[in-house]
């Protein structure tokens, strides 16, 4: 059975790292299998570079000189920043 450690953390508090939880697991006569971690993981700061944002406006553009290949805009609302982009 996965058992996600949000829901370990509704019912006990989880003190230290999952691997250190998973070994006092093991001990206490439960098997753990493995850890899967989900998510972007925060390496070097980098989890701050990802944005969040809505599509405002979306549509095709015809290239301007007239290339037959088109292209698909999009009007981004970041919150601080509103831009277009591909």
């Amino acid at each position: 059975m996965k058992v996600p450690a949000s829901w370990l953390r509704e019912y006990v508090a989880l003190e230290g790292p999952i691997e250190e939880v998973a070994r006092r697991l093991v001990f206490t006569s439960f098997e753990v299998d493995r850890i899967v971690r989900r998510g972007v993981p925060d390496e070097d700061g980098n989890l701050g570079l990802y944005r969040v944002g809505r599509v405002v406006e979306a549509g095709v553009a015809k290239a301007p000189d007239g290339r037959p290949d088109d292209a698909t805009l999009w009007l981004r609302d970041l919150g601080d920043k509103v831009f277009y982009g591909g």
